[in-house]
């Protein structure tokens, strides 16, 4: 960067000292100027930091307009280039009655630091969020103009109450504008509980009845009919059985009588009569059987039941004794 004129500098530092010490014998005013040229001298002897530091006790005693230029030159001269911006564009704004010689020295000194600072434009997309850059507030978006910052990386983070902070990692090249769209995002909250509603004293809520238990599980129509065919079947054979006996009696009878001696034409109607109970006993017997096996399988494979069972089936056909028994467990 090209070396700042010491000469532009004395003649404003005079100047400034000249307007301090003319405009009264105020304490203060005496004090700063007193300060100002403390501050010339270091800086002319090439001292920066402590002239940097009269001019800013100066300004601190007595802010004349006059003291920017003095304070832009000495940031200028330690490298706190952002300061010294800063100082000259104030200078420049509000010093109206600045020699022309100081005024074009500033604006020469701002063209020659435009490449060692930048901006940083900061958005949001709510207002009223609060812009902090490397931990300094810089206000609430919007921001009115984009913060003057030094070379190098940034910390920006932008937040508001009841938002999840913003935060940004940002390098900046000189003589740039950087932009930041910072996006706040509110945590959706659950609705609070609603109260429990109270009823007035004495007030009882009727209770609804319980609902009736299921009916129990029934037979369906096929296995009715094989319950019944499963009764009719034994009966049927003990039919046959009593007609089989009674056919076997019938030959008893026969064979006494013809032990003695007996006529073919006595024995006709009985034999006759014997050979028909015979026919009926196998006839019963068989339909029994049938009957008893068709019902069977109707009331196994006639549905579904809704309830496990088990179910048992048991014949007596001894001779004398005919009977079924039919037994199931719920």
């Amino acid at each position: 960067m090209k070396a700042f004129r010491t000469f532009a500098l004395a003649a404003c530092l005079l100047a400034a000292s000249s307007a301090l010490a003319q405009s009264g014998g105020d304490a203060s005013k005496a004090r700063a100027s007193a300060l100002t040229r403390e501050g010339a001298r270091a800086y002319q002897a090439g001292d920066y930091a402590t002239a940097l530091a009269r001019f800013q006790e100066a300004y601190s005693v007595f802010p004349s307009p006059r003291l920017l230029f003095n304070l832009g030159q000495s940031f200028g001269r330690v490298g706190r280039y952002v300061e010294a911006t800063e100082s000259f564009e104030r200078f420049l704004a509000s010093a109206g009655s600045a020699p022309a010689t100081a005024r074009g020295e500033a604006e020469r000194s701002l063209d020659q630091m435009r490449d060692q600072v930048a901006h940083i434009e900061v958005a949001a997309n709510v207002a009223a969020a609060e812009v902090w850059i490397d931990g300094q507030s810089r206000g609430l978006t919007p921001l009115p103009r984009p913060v003057l910052v030094a070379l190098g990386a940034h910390q920006i983070t932008v937040q508001k109450a009841g938002a999840e902070p913003f935060q940004r990692r940002l390098q900046v090249v000189g003589g740039t504008i950087a932009r930041v769209d910072a996006e706040l995002h509110f945590p959706t909250l659950a609705p609070p509980p609603q109260p429990a509603a109270t009823m007035p004293p004495g007030v009882v809520l009727a209770q609804s009845p319980p609902p009736p238990p299921p009916p129990p599980p029934g037979w369906t129509w096929s296995q009715r009919i094989g319950v019944s065919l499963m009764v009719a079947g034994p009966a049927a054979m003990a039919a046959g059985l009593y007609y089989g006996k009674r056919a076997k009696d019938r030959a008893g009878e026969i064979a006494a009588y013809c032990s003695e001696g007996c006529d073919g034409r006595d024995i006709l109607a009985s034999d006759s009569t014997r050979r028909h109970d015979g026919r009926t006993q196998w006839i019963l017997l068989g339909t029994g059987a049938a009957a008893t096996a068709t019902g069977v399988a109707l009331f196994f494979f006639g549905g579904a039941d809704p309830a496990p069972s088990e179910t048992r089936v048991s014949l007596d056909l001894t001779p004398g004794r005919v009977g079924a028994r039919l037994a199931r467990r719920f």
